[in-house]
């Protein structure tokens, strides 16, 4: 038996929502995508904002925009375009079905570390 396969050694985490005490790190990502969703959705031009563009690769004024390799990966269609209610309930849900299971498997900062990498 191997240290990792030791009840005490293992980084279990709740695989539902938890509305009292510590929640998963992908409940924690469908709030944060849906907060960003619902802020965009009442302030417009912000969707533009943190979207990517491709001046960020090409030109010099594009390095100062850097974030938007991150904030880019949390704007999602918005409700004026066709889908756009079904794009964010279906990324969410996919989110938190297939993010639970990997999260169980592999623990809480690596499934964070995945999820930001494919970003």
């Amino acid at each position: 038996m191997g240290l990792s396969d030791r009840e005490y050694y293992r980084d279990d985490q709740p695989g539902g929502f938890s509305l009292g005490g510590e929640r998963s790190m992908s409940t924690n990502l469908v709030i944060a995508n849906v907060a960003i969703y619902a802020v965009c959705a009442f302030m417009p031009g912000l969707t533009e904002r943190l979207s990517l563009h491709a001046d960020v690769f090409g030109s010099p004024r594009g390095l100062l925009q850097a974030w938007q390799f991150l904030t880019y990966g949390f704007v999602h269609a918005p409700l004026n375009q066709p889908g756009g209610i079904f794009h964010i309930l279906m990324n969410m849900y996919i989110l938190w079905m297939f993010g639970r299971i990997v999260e169980t498997r592999y623990g809480r900062a690596e499934f964070l570390r995945v999820y930001l990498a494919a970003i």
